[in-house]
């Protein structure tokens, strides 16, 4: 399915109010073919080659030393218009720490649902499309800033489900000091009960149920530890988490089980399983993309190249081989800079769009790069190639700040 749009989640730090915008990639990301992309490269390069010799030149009059420049990046200015805002306030608290995550429920509607959670746990639903807010029931527990957030595709299921799982598992059940979660848990997920007679619209069906948490929190001396890495395997309907820290590894959470005598032909089967000691050679989320049989990511290391991890080797319980990683081919000038948010997108058709937002350390600066890329194999050898379409750079110096990019 080609995605239509990026989902832009700004918050304006003077009113606290997040707005939810939608940019077009093909106008903003890419150029209108694959020539097109190449030729502004290479023009590019001989710029950035011209720029470098002047440079060098001066620097050496000055006997000092100049670094290559970045690439040509244009800026993302204006921000598309808003087509909707959403006021943070947790009910029934005074305090309003603004939203803790911002999520899309697909992949079968692609981008037009999105999903979202204050610091009380409150959650709404919007459909973008359709122009509805629909408040949801409330989280058993809030799940923090950032959790893991992963859509599932149930065969013969009406909708989508969303599983959303704190990113230290356990650190609630730690601050209770209880023997065991009760009705609160670190991971749940949000699905659309059956329609009854009760209800006219199935929308109305949505619910939070909580689920086992991962096994590893109740091990002896455990320590509330961050999941470093997480994705989608299997069929599509198993979850994967990874740390690289306490010994943990990875585990997958197999969400069904076949049933011949459910009238859909699976259950629920909500089981843990661990795969291995060790983690997962990506740091965050990653994308498994069809077409290429490769999960794409970024490496855990800083600064976090873009990279293609094939994780069918997991099956036979061998830690995944990494098949690619690319350079940043954005790095701002900055010496001191750090990705502090990214995530890759995948828009269809080997398109993508590489999601990066940027603290340089030194001044303070912070800033979002959006660059798309196209993935082709290679005619010859069948290797994978990427080409760089466009990049844009939108700095935070106007109250709108980018927090994330969906």
């Amino acid at each position: 399915m080609k995605r239509l749009y990026v989902n832009l989640v700004t918050r304006n730090w003077e009113s606290g109010i997040y707005a939810l915008r939608r940019l077009n990639p093909d106008v903003h990301l890419f150029y209108q073919s694959r020539n097109d992309a190449k030729e502004v490269a290479e023009i590019n390069t001989m710029d950035s080659a011209a720029d470098d010799s002047i440079k060098m030149k001066s620097a050496a009059d000055a006997n000092n030393k100049t670094k290559r420049s970045s690439p040509r990046m244009h800026s993302l200015r204006p921000l598309p218009k808003p087509i909707a805002k959403f006021d943070p306030s947790p009910s029934g608290l005074w305090i309003n720490d603004g939203l803790e995550w911002f999520e899309l429920l697909g992949p079968r509607r692609s981008e037009s649902r999105v999903v979202n959670a204050n610091v009380a746990g409150d959650t709404v639903l919007y459909d973008a499309d359709e122009g509805i807010i629909l408040n949801l029931p409330s989280l058993h527990e809030p799940k923090g800033t950032n959790p893991v957030c992963l859509s599932i595709t149930h065969p013969d299921a009406e909708e989508d489900a969303l599983y959303v799982m704190d990113r230290y598992p356990g650190r609630a059940l730690a601050r209770r000091n209880t023997g065991g979660p009760g009705m609160h848990s670190c991971f749940e997920v949000l699905e659309c009960r059956p329609s009854s007679r009760f209800l006219d619209d199935s929308m109305k069906g949505w619910g939070w149920r909580p689920l086992p948490p991962p096994p590893f929190i109740y091990e002896h001396g455990y320590e509330p530890t961050r999941i470093m890495s997480y994705t989608v395997v299997g069929d599509g309907t198993t979850l994967c988490i990874s740390s690289d820290r306490n010994g943990i590894g990875t585990y997958c959470f197999d969400t069904v089980r076949a049933d011949d005598t459910h009238r859909l032909g699976w259950d629920y089967r909500d089981e843990w399983r661990h795969v291995g000691n060790w983690a997962l050679p990506f740091y965050d989320k990653a994308e498994y993309v069809p077409e290429f049989k490769l999960w794409f990511g970024f490496s855990p290391p800083r600064p976090n190249h873009l990279c293609a991890v094939d994780l069918s080797t997991m099956d036979h319980g061998q830690p995944p081989i990494v098949h690619h990683v690319w350079e940043d081919l954005d790095q701002p000038e900055e010496e001191d800079w750090v990705p502090t948010h990214f995530r890759i997108l995948n828009l269809g058709s080997g398109k993508f769009c590489v999601a990066k937002i940027i603290s340089a350390e030194a001044t303070g600066m912070k800033f979002s790069v959006l660059t798309g890329i196209e993935m082709v194999h290679d005619k010859d050898d069948q290797s994978l190639r990427m080409f760089k379409h466009k990049s844009k750079r939108y700095m935070f110096s106007t109250p709108d700040v980018i927090h994330w990019v969906i």
